[in-house]
């Protein structure tokens, strides 16, 4: 009954993702929808952030009720996507949640919520893409509502998809994006490398930066190891979420 008279507040956009998320949800295993839970007096949980928890985003909007959030996609392309969700936590945060913590989100939607210096609640959700992983109608509609699309290039980690593999895959997301979305509900994109120092780091910011300038998004120049970037980041973040991007500059 609770669930109901959340659903009934719901506007009709947010009702067909939540329904198409639980869906996508009904089709995995048992063993599977273990992985994907998190036990609210579960110490790891708690011991995560006190102002950013990772979350289903089916359930963050249920209690969300009515409230309207501003929405950021982030993507982790690459291999390694817990460790790479880790760097993005410690980026935002400071620290990394034990990688234990951090089921693994392929197929399945999270949400990292914070509140910003003006106390406006900002969503993000956050999804892996494997290569051989083909885009759904269901990243299809959530990139379609999305303000904002952030991908994290795995720019070093050990064993990780080469940089050069990982924005061949991302060009696959422009083009099944471009077919799909509307002129006006096109997303800003955004690209930002985590992992690596150093040459390595310096070797995928400048295969990011090419890429950008190819394809008219925007890399942020900020470096996962350093306190100032952080603090950029989340300036850069909040500016991009702020408002719709303007669609005759075309979602790349």
């Amino acid at each position: 009954m609770a669930t109901q008279a959340a659903n009934s507040v719901l506007p009709r956009s947010a009702l067909r993702t939540i329904n198409a998320l639980q869906l996508d949800h009904d089709r995995l295993s048992e063993t599977s929808k273990n992985d994907y839970s998190f036990r609210s007096n579960s110490a790891d949980h708690i011991a995560l952030f006190s102002d950013h928890i990772l979350i289903r985003r089916s359930a963050m909007g249920l209690q969300g009720g009515g409230m309207h959030c501003k929405h950021l996609k982030v993507s982790l392309l690459g291999t390694h996507h817990k460790v790479t969700l880790a760097l993005f936590c410690k980026l935002l945060t400071g620290q990394s949640p034990p990688l234990e913590v951090l089921r693994e989100p392929v197929g399945v939607e999270w949400g990292l919520r914070r509140l910003n210096q003006q106390g406006t609640d900002i969503r993000m959700t956050v999804w892996a893409l494997s290569v051989a992983e083909a885009f759904s109608e269901l990243r299809v509609e959530l990139c379609r509502e999305s303000h904002a699309l952030l991908l994290i290039v795995d720019a070093g980690i050990e064993g990780s998809t080469p940089v050069s593999e990982q924005l061949q895959q991302l060009q696959v997301l422009r083009d099944s994006c471009v077919k799909a979305l509307q002129p006006n509900r096109q997303p800003e994109v955004l690209l930002v490398a985590a992992g690596g120092d150093g040459p390595a780091w310096a070797k995928a910011a400048i295969a990011c930066r090419r890429f950008a300038s190819t394809h008219r998004c925007r890399f942020l120049e900020v470096q996962p190891v350093s306190t100032a970037g952080t603090e950029s980041l989340l300036r850069l973040l909040s500016a991009s979420n702020s408002a719709i991007a303007d669609p005759k500059a075309g979602i790349f």
